[in-house]
């Protein structure tokens, strides 16, 4: 067996862990989708593609070792999988697509392996995260609202930060910190963004690029 289809376990409530044959290189979409008691599952090292909401709504999954050929993390692969707390991502992992892990509210903590490129819109919002610390290799962030990290670093190939990327729709923030790479050409600073970051403390940027602070966006040449 080569591949598991899509939907092949769609559903399962009652399946509560599997080990995938090693002979398995591709997991189709939605295969686990659903299976609510599923808590255990051990991929082969030969899988080269997880397809799109292959765990959707795992509720019971805690913990998943991403093989080291996956280059690319489907569109909501992981969504709603509230008890996973711990993902191991290989190198050479590339991209991870929007709405990935989205609503994994367990998972406090991520380590990102050099290699990665793209993290997708919303890709971890709702997650759980406290700490959120992007390699430099990373050339676009996505959005990540309602996180709750402390802290944020953002990689020297990112030219454009707009604060928007932390979303609209949050009661609070818990950001004390945002440092920006020299190479920032430009900054949005919305209103409607500032008023939620009551602990920021820090927020540092060059001196040369375009800021753009307010409701009017009239830009502030620094």
């Amino acid at each position: 067996i080569r591949t598991i289809g899509s939907k092949a376990f769609s559903f399962c409530r009652l399946l509560k862990s599997i080990d995938v044959p090693s002979t398995v290189t591709e997991i189709g979409e939605l295969a686990f989708d659903n299976c609510h008691h599923l808590d255990d599952i051990v991929l082969p090292r030969g899988l080269v593609k997880l397809g799109e909401g292959a765990f959707y709504n795992c509720i019971s999954l805690q913990t998943i070792h991403i093989p080291p050929l996956i280059q690319t993390i489907e569109a909501r692969t992981f969504l709603g999988c509230t008890s996973l707390t711990e993902v191991i991502l290989p190198l050479g992992l590339q991209e991870i697509k929007k709405y990935a892990f989205q609503s994994c509210e367990a998972l406090l903590s991520i380590d990102f392996p050099s290699s990665l490129r793209v993290i997708g819109e919303l890709a971890f919002d709702g997650a759980g995260l406290t700490e959120f610390n992007l390699p430099d290799s990373v050339e676009d962030c996505g959005t990540f609202s309602k996180c709750y990290f402390t802290n944020l670093r953002m990689p020297p190939l990112i030219t454009k930060f707009d604060a928007l990327t932390f979303g609209v729709e949050v009661d609070s923030d818990s950001i004390v910190s945002i440092e920006l790479p020299e190479h920032i050409e430009q900054v949005i600073y919305p209103s409607s963004v500032q008023k939620r970051f009551y602990e920021l403390q820090n927020f540092a940027y060059p001196a040369k690029c375009s800021v753009y602070i307010g409701d009017d966006m009239e830009e502030d040449e620094k």
